[in-house]
């Protein structure tokens, strides 16, 4: 990755020095800051606190679609790198690259917001590290948080990933079409309808009592697969089928 990474430095560079960039990490510090001095009154829970922040469905929506945008703004200024793109030679090596380079991209704002939000939240809520329960699950709220976490980074990078497929396989108005009529479903449903296995995406960016924790971890990983057999298919019929595009 560390090759990868430095092979990809002078499009990172160019992608971060863009307009849209630049307002899209606005957005992600804007984000944070208000994360972090969100607090949980009257009794003040730093992880609690972050549960329920990253758990309401304004947070989810806002931070989807900043992650859409920086994918999406990923992908239009690879396709102005006309000379790099005739070395990658074929389409498969083309995709490839784009998800490398929108994982990169995505993965930096993602490390970013990490890190000015908890500096802010420890700020703001300097001694409150009171360790709570979390349902019956028999763990403690700083390990659920940690799983919430890492859950939540591998969901949306899939999902950055199946949008970069999809940018690729049907352009980027029908992209932006699809996740839309995502987003506008997303406020109205209710996850708690459900009570067995989650089907819909955004049940895992909620914190739903699912009886213990193994069933949940269990949940949880089964529909990583999912999306990883989802991308799979989407990679090999995009890599196979013949696709006009010109250089936006």
């Amino acid at each position: 990755m560390k090759k990868k990474w430095f092979k990809n430095k002078p499009i990172i560079d160019g992608i971060t020095k863009t307009t849209r960039f630049k307002v899209i990490f606005i957005f992600v510090i804007a984000i944070a800051f208000i994360g972090g001095l969100t607090n949980t009154e009257p009794k003040k829970e730093l992880f609690t606190a972050i549960l329920n922040y990253h758990s309401s469905i304004i947070f989810t929506v806002g931070f989807f679609l900043v992650f859409l945008l920086a994918t999406l703004n990923t992908c239009l200024e690879f396709y102005k790198n006309d000379a790099y793109i005739i070395r990658l030679k074929n389409k498969k090596n083309l995709l490839k690259q784009l998800i490398i380079l929108v994982l990169q991209i995505n993965g930096l704002l993602f490390l970013c917001y990490a890190i000015i939000y908890i500096i802010v939240l420890n700020i703001n809520m300097f001694d409150c590290y009171d360790i709570g329960e979390i349902f019956q699950y028999s763990i403690k709220s700083d390990i659920y948080s940690i799983f919430f976490a890492v859950r939540a980074y591998l969901f949306i990078m899939m999902f950055m990933i199946i949008n970069t497929i999809l940018f690729v396989l049907i352009k980027e108005n029908k992209t932006v079409l699809i996740n839309l009529i995502y987003l506008l479903i997303f406020p109205i449903y209710d996850p708690l309808v459900s009570i067995h296995f989650r089907l819909l995406p955004w049940d895992y960016f909620s914190i739903i009592n699912y009886g213990c924790f193994t069933k949940e971890l269990k949940y949880s990983i089964f529909y990583l697969l999912v999306l990883i057999i989802v991308t799979i298919i989407l990679f090999l019929f995009t890599t196979h089928k013949k696709i006009e595009r010109k250089s936006i």
